[in-house]
């Protein structure tokens, strides 16, 4: 009993360590401002001009690496990004990564655009899809310009002009484009309980096992 006593209560004693992430969340609302499809227009296949969004960046601006070829110093950065698309009460989502002076057709560096851009290749989609043409194939683009910080991924982006973000398929060749506010916060990870909090519950666990072999004792 000594012997488990002294085992618990020391590893009581060590500090709790938690390595929480550092998650950001960036948000976007606003409207569809170009339905195009291409190469027929056919009703209820993608959303029309004036229909509600709703979307969601995260990330962790940690994991952000150089891409494109790009030199130590060249400010080129990715990261990876999950992202959600809420369009009129339907929600899409899915992953894909942020590209600092990305606006490129291959997302190669260019250390001349100014533009911080994220794809998301949609994964996940709504049970009753009101649009079949937005489906597994579809991804999204969303691009901003930082008037503070346009070498990297800032918890709270300053945009010049809001955000512009379209939704693409190869396959029905549609481009639906939409334009809206950008605010971004940190994300609150889930409380860990205290060093101080871990030990009252120790010394409860300890209590309960004096108990439970006294009265086998007995």
């Amino acid at each position: 009993m000594v012997k488990l006593c002294g085992f618990l209560c020391l590893s009581l004693l060590v500090p709790v360590v938690s390595a929480a992430d550092t998650l950001v969340m960036w948000t976007s609302e606003g409207t569809i401002t170009s339905s195009v499809p291409v190469p027929v227009a056919e009703a209820g296949r993608i959303p029309n001009v004036g229909t509600p969004y709703q979307l969601t960046l995260s990330f962790n601006p940690d994991q952000a690496i150089h891409y494109g070829g790009a030199t130590a110093g060249s400010n080129c950065l990715s990261v990876p990004v999950s992202g959600t698309l809420t369009l009129g009460g339907s929600e899409f989502s899915g992953g894909g990564s942020g590209f600092t002076h990305g606006l490129t057709p291959s997302y190669l560096c260019s250390a001349t655009l100014q533009e911080t851009l994220f794809r998301v290749q949609l994964a996940d989609l709504p049970d009753d899809n009101p649009w079949p043409w937005i489906g597994t194939s579809s991804f999204i683009e969303a691009w901003y310009v930082d008037l503070l910080n346009p070498n990297g991924f800032p918890v709270s982006p300053t945009a010049a002009s809001g955000l512009n973000f379209q939704i693409r398929d190869s396959g029905f060749g549609y481009t639906v484009r939409g334009h809206g506010n950008l605010q971004g916060a940190l994300e609150q990870p889930a409380p860990v309980p205290e060093p101080g909090t871990m030990t009252l519950v120790g010394l409860g666990l300890l209590a309960a096992v004096r108990r439970a072999r006294a009265a086998r004792r007995a």
